[in-house]
């Protein structure tokens, strides 16, 4: 039997159907996420011993993909194609860095509470998404509405996203009127590798001179001080098309000139109002991620070796995800059958004799790493 290499293409062997129509909404806001802190300080250390500039380290993620939808199998939040461009997004905004993503695959979910009723709320830790996740996987949920107390909006409109796994992470949602414009899958998934919005404050304000940008807001110093940190204050005014700051807010030293982050793909202006189509994210916040990806297990989990053989090995059912940065090789008889779900991805993948997929009502993905 000859040795079948793929470096250029796509296997996927799928024995379900997805139906999904998504309609178009307004853009909204995060909901409220936690952060872990002692995750935090673990990877500020990180950062300080490992000094590599983004670039100099290459890594590939794990991401899967959940459409919600009802109970009878209609109102999907999402369709397989736009689950496609929003993959694209995602390669694209963290492409400068070195960081990849291989899709680990697509579900679909007939849960109409976690599809439409869903508050985050009211469930601040996700409990009720536990029993979908995907391990060693970012799990991203596409959702019709995540409902919550967003006081942008009366009566309360909800959320556009929100990292419920926390920062970091490995799960968030996607409202579908957040789907494309703004870039909320970038912005979301940012959360999950330890990205604080500009305007955090729950590291303290920061000042518009930058004495305190290591510490405070987002703990990054090329970001500048965000006035957003402000809002809901009298201080903080915009224009109605809310593209700009005009406001008179104080930073914690009295100074007034912020100069807003109106481009950066973790701050509002760009995600809600639509005003800046084009985000991205600075070297320093680069940085921020490469550090989390080094130091948190979970994160660390979902991430691929450079090379990885697999050797025999039977999987019938539950989760199999394996990848490998530049290639991936079986060994001996490496049997994927049954009801398994299953990624056997990388830049280069060796299947040699003895690989054999069979699955009866699972997935199977063999997919080539999408980055160079």
């Amino acid at each position: 039997m000859k040795r079948i290499c793929i470096s250029a293409c796509l296997i996927f062997i799928n024995m379900f159907c997805i139906f999904s129509i998504a309609n178009a909404q307004q853009p909204l806001p995060c909901g409220k996420y936690l952060i872990d802190f002692s995750a935090q300080d673990i990877a500020n250390n990180f950062r300080r011993i490992n000094t590599n500039q983004p670039g100099t380290v290459n890594y590939l993620v794990r991401v899967y993909f959940h459409i919600l939808q009802n109970d009878d199998g209609t109102n999907a939040a999402i369709t397989p194609a736009q689950v496609a461009t929003e993959f694209t997004t995602l390669l694209s905004n963290y492409a400068a860095d070195n960081l990849c993503f291989i899709n680990a695959g697509t579900d679909n979910i007939n849960n109409t509470f976690l599809n439409t009723l869903f508050n985050a709320d009211n469930d601040p830790s996700g409990s009720f998404f536990a029993p979908y996740q995907v391990p060693r996987c970012i799990n991203v949920f596409y959702t019709r509405k995540i409902n919550g107390n967003n006081s942008a909006c009366s009566p309360p409109c909800g959320y556009g996203g929100i990292a419920l796994g926390g920062i970091p992470g490995t799960f968030c949602l996607v409202a579908t009127g957040n789907i494309g414009p703004g870039a909320t899958i970038s912005h979301e998934v940012g959360h999950c590798l330890g990205l604080l919005h500009c305007f955090e404050t729950a590291n303290g304000y920061e000042n518009i001179n930058g004495s305190n940008s290591s510490t405070a807001a987002d703990q990054v110093t090329d970001t500048p001080a965000d006035p957003f940190a402000y809002n809901g204050s009298t201080c903080y005014t915009t224009p109605a098309n809310s593209c700009t700051y005009v406001g008179t807010c104080a930073d914690p030293n009295g100074a007034t000139a912020f100069n807003p982050p109106y481009t950066n793909l973790m701050s509002y202006w760009g995600v809600r109002s639509g005003c800046y189509p084009t985000v991205a994210n600075t070297n320093g916040q680069f940085l921020r991620v490469n550090s989390f990806l080094g130091s948190s297990t979970p994160l660390i989990n979902c991430s691929s070796p450079s090379i990885l053989t697999v050797f025999n090995t039977t999987v019938s059912s539950g989760f199999y995800m394996q990848s490998a940065i530049n290639s991936l090789t079986t060994s001996g008889n490496v049997i994927l059958n049954g009801t398994v779900k299953a990624l056997v991805g990388g830049g280069i993948i060796n299947l040699e004799p003895g690989f054999r997929a069979s699955p009866t009502s699972g997935q199977i993905r063999i997919e080539v790493k999408p980055c160079n």
